[in-house]
């Protein structure tokens, strides 16, 4: 589905930076549109999309649906993403000559439940090429499935877009009513257990009780807003804390924040860490998956055992505007967070 995820704007990405004069792109989303900007991208780049509109959970008619969709364009390349290959595979297997590529988005024991690992696993070993998103991923392939090399293709991102956003700082912070001085924490996940977000509000919770004017944004949604509103409410966060629902204008969210936190259980290779870098945000993130290797240690950003803090060079090379502000906040964004999130993650797995 064309949801606004990590995922599915990789996908997106490889679609429009496809040669036309060498390849036709068609996108099949098993959901009904979902009106996010992904449709949106795909539709200015005059990518056609198919919605096969699956229901939640197991729906044996995709196998149906996937199969007239696939037959009628005989495709010469079929690549796969997240939960779709189950699907997928039987007609996957009966295109004669197309090559098949499957992408893995997360650490293999993370990707699929054991008993869709069948499946994955027969693919691996009849024809299907797996592709990891980075190098942590590739060994976990390793370790589940016994592929030697994985091949590795890393997740990218216009950086150009996340550098040059189309609303200034100033004018936005205007809009969603933030002062200047404030110092603005921002994450960017689904509300999902994976995230973690529990163990950011109690961090947070630390860093706000010493600094008055910091303020946490979250842009995301999912199945754990309801838990996560009442654990701020309980904190006596509400006036702290923003929920930011989903957003088409991440760059300039970022471009108005000056910090970006991630609390992740277990990542692949996140893009809103490379996003956030393109904007020139520091980062502090639990040092999980493909997190560290995202940050040259002494260099780009400084590794520990629980914290990745990437400082504000960025993969860009562009610094934050509010330069100044930083520097008056640096006790914040580098010491009392990253503290904070490294205490509550060492003393408590789940929340």
């Amino acid at each position: 589905m064309l949801s606004p995820g990590g995922a599915e704007r990789v996908a997106v990405h490889i679609v429009k930076g496809l040669n036309r004069e060498r390849f036709e792109p068609i996108v099949i989303s098993f959901a009904d549109p979902m009106n996010c900007d992904l449709d949106e991208l795909l539709s200015q780049a005059g990518v056609e999309v198919r919605y096969l509109a699956k229901k939640s959970g197991f729906d044996y008619r995709m196998y149906r649906r996937l199969h007239r969709v696939l037959t009628e364009y005989q495709p010469d390349v079929v690549h796969t993403h997240l939960q779709v290959l189950r699907y997928a595979l039987p007609t996957m297997l009966l295109l004669g000559n197309a090559k098949l590529l499957h992408t893995v988005h997360n650490l293999a024991e993370r990707e699929i439940e054991p008993p869709a690992r069948v499946v994955h696993r027969y693919a691996f070993s009849h024809g299907v090429i797996p592709i990891a998103v980075g190098e942590e991923v590739a060994v976990s392939m390793k370790r589940l499935y016994g592929i030697p090399q994985c091949r590795v293709i890393a997740n990218c991102i216009p950086t150009s877009t996340y550098a040059n956003p189309g609303v200034s700082r100033r004018q936005w912070r205007a809009q969603e009513g933030f002062a200047e001085d404030d110092v603005l924490f921002v994450c960017v996940a689904r509300f999902a257990r994976q995230k973690n977000h529990a163990l950011l509000v109690k961090a947070f919770a630390q860093v706000c009780a010493r600094h008055p004017n910091t303020r946490l944004l979250l842009v995301g949604d999912g199945v754990l807003r309801n838990d996560l509103e009442t654990q701020v409410n309980g904190l006596g966060l509400a006036s702290r804390v923003r929920f930011l629902g989903l957003r088409a204008d991440i760059p300039e969210v970022l471009a108005a924040c000056d910090v970006f936190v991630l609390s992740s259980e277990f990542e692949g290779n996140p893009l809103s860490v490379l996003e956030a870098m393109a904007a020139g945000l520091p980062t502090i993130s639990t040092a999980v998956g493909g997190v560290p290797s995202l940050l040259e240690n002494g260099t780009s950003g400084i590794r520990k055992s629980a914290i990745a803090v990437a400082p504000r060079q960025s993969v860009s090379g562009r610094r934050p505007r509010n330069d100044n502000q930083l520097k008056q906040g640096g006790k914040i964004t580098a010491s009392s967070s990253a503290n904070a999130l490294r205490h509550n993650k060492s003393g408590s797995k789940h929340d």
